[in-house]
C-alpha cells in the first residue's frame, strides 16, 4: 500500500528505539506528506515531509510535533528533544538522499 493509509511497524529490543507504527495521514504527491506516530505507551507524534523543486534538485523538510502535555518532566525533556532525535533525523534524510540519488542516477 502507498499514500493515505499506508504504515510501517517496528519492534526493538533497544529501549532507546522502542516499538511503534508510523502511518500517512495525507498526501499531495511530490509537495508534501503528513504522519503519525504512535510509540505506545511514550505516546503519539504527528510530522511532515515538505518538498521543494530547487534548480540544483529537490530539497526535503522533516519535521515532528507533540504534544507533551502538562506534565513538568515530559515538558523539561521536550527541551532536548532536538538533542535526542535531531541526529536520527539528519541521517534518515541523508539515507533518503543516497536512495533517492541511486534511483535517478541508474
Amino acid at each position: 500500500m502507498e499514500g493515505k493509509g499506508a504504515s510501517y511497524t517496528w519492534k526493538s529490543d533497544n529501549s532507546k528505539v522502542g516499538n511503534g507504527t508510523m502511518s500517512i495521514t495525507d498526501a499531495k504527491p511530490n509537495e508534501w506528506i503528513n504522519i503519525v506516530m504512535d510509540f505506545g505507551e511514550n505516546g503519539k507524534a504527528s510530522g511532515a515531509f515538505k518538498i521543494e523543486k530547487l534548480l540544483e534538485g529537490t530539497k526535503i523538510t522533516w519535521s515532528m510535533d507533540s504534544n507533551l502535555g502538562t506534565n513538568p518532566i515530559a515538558r523539561y525533556f521536550g527541551l532536548f528533544m532536538d538533542k535526542m532525535v535531531g541526529a536520527d533525523f539528519e541521517k534518515g534524510l541523508k539515507n533518503l538522499d543516497k536512495v533517492t540519488t541511486s534511483i535517478t542516477t541508474t
